[in-house]
């Protein structure tokens, strides 16, 4: 049914109108129904008074109008909670709890063990909302228990790894410093099940690799001429440095034949 202005309702209920009764002597009458109609949106538009004709859609020769007039309508802008509110809120408050988290599970990390930046699980163990979705209100609040899953590595496994894939690209007469070594953990990243992958930078200096008690045995009482040129055929040796503790002025420039009193210092350049 459409009014002038084209506010519409739609029938409540199917009918069925009887055709007009009577003849050209003595009038015809036209066959009625009533039923009940409902507004198909809402607003104050669609209050109208009594007696308001109406035009049925798809009919020219049917007409409609109401005995009763037509109010209640009414027209209010809400603001109600939407599925975006809500998802916002379960998004943000992990991030805000982020960093008490970690300082939480840094507590129980030792002393021998690094925790990786990025958590492997973030999990809601229990949420409440104040509002439900199309509640209305201006705010909603989200009240929550959120598990943080974090994992450790101990240091010394680490270096060894990394000692140990190191080793297999290098000279068999060099090894690796491991007072030197430096390890970066880089582009950390959380598989769905948990598993973490991250890319490893290692950083290390090589240093000859000698049996210290044979060298000594080699050098022990070698003049210091000699003593410099076995250690300048060391791989990655660029100099040699012999002295004496306390320096003796006069005396020939020969090792110790005692090897206890022979320390070799390897120095990193």
């Amino acid at each position: 049914m459409t009014p002038p202005k084209h506010w519409n309702r739609a029938l409540n209920k199917k009918i069925t109108v009887a055709s007009a009764s009577g003849d050209v002597f003595s009038g015809t009458k036209p066959g009625t129904e009533e039923v009940g109609v409902t507004a198909v949106k809402f607003g104050t538009n669609y209050n109208q008074p009594s007696n308001t004709k109406f035009s049925v859609e798809g009919s020219n020769s049917i007409a409609a109008k109401n005995d009763n007039p037509f109010s209640g309508g009414t027209k209010k802008d809400l603001i109600v909670v939407s599925q975006k509110d809500i998802d916002k809120l379960l998004k943000e408050l992990p991030k805000t709890l982020e960093g008490k988290a970690r300082k939480d599970i840094q507590t129980e990390v030792s002393e021998d063990e690094e925790l990786l930046s990025v958590f492997v699980t973030t999990k809601f163990e229990r949420k409440t909302f104040s509002k439900d979705v199309d509640d209305e209100a201006t705010q909603v609040a989200l009240t929550a228990v959120i598990q943080f899953q974090g994992i450790a590595y101990k240091t010394a496994d680490l270096l060894k790894f990394a000692k140990a894939n190191l080793e297999e690209d290098i000279d068999e007469k060099l090894t690796i410093n491991e007072d030197d070594i430096e390890i970066g953990v880089k582009n950390i990243k959380t598989a769905a099940g948990g598993d973490v992958s991250a890319n490893l930078d290692v950083t290390a200096n090589l240093v000859p690799k000698i049996q210290e008690k044979d060298l000594i045995n080699e050098l022990s009482g070698k003049p210091y001429g000699d003593a410099r040129k076995i250690l300048e055929k060391l791989p990655n040796v660029s100099s040699v440095e012999i002295s004496q503790s306390p320096p003796i002025p006069l005396l020939p420039k020969f090792l110790p034949r005692s090897g206890k009193n022979i320390k070799l210092v390897i120095e990193i350049q």
